[in-house]
C-alpha cells in the first residue's frame, strides 16, 4: 500500500492507495501516529485509492478510532466506495469514525 501524508485547507490528509492488508501494519501505524500529533486538529484518511481491505486493516482502523478519541482528534474516513464502504459498515467502523 502507498501512503501519502500532506496538509490541505486546515487539516492533515492521509491518502491510502492499493491493498490495505496486514503487511501495511508498520507503515500505517507510523503515519497514524504522525497524523494524530500533527496540527491542525482534523485528520482525513482518504480511502479513495484503496481497492482491497482485509480483517487486519479493519482492526487498524479500530485502533485509529481509539487513538483519535484518546488524543482528542477528529478523524474522518473519506472517499470509501463499493465493497470497502460496505465492509466499514459491517465491521462497525462507521460507529467509531465518521465515514464521509
Amino acid at each position: 500500500m502507498d501512503i501519502a501524508l500532506s496538509q490541505a485547507e486546515g487539516r492533515t490528509v492521509v491518502a491510502l492507495r492499493g491493498r490495505f492488508v496486514f503487511d501495511s501494519h508498520r507503515d500505517f501505524r507510523g503515519v497514524m501516529e504522525r497524523s494524530l500529533r500533527a496540527r491542525p486538529g482534523e485528520v482525513e484518511f482518504d480511502l479513495g485509492g484503496v481497492d482491497y481491505v482485509d480483517s487486519a486493516a479493519l482492526g487498524m482502523l479500530q485502533v485509529l478510532g481509539d487513538k483519535a478519541r484518546a488524543a482528542g482528534k477528529k478523524v474522518v474516513l473519506r472517499n470509501s466506495r463499493g465493497n470497502i464502504r460496505a465492509l466499514l459498515g459491517i465491521a462497525g467502523i462507521d460507529r467509531l469514525l465518521p465515514v464521509a
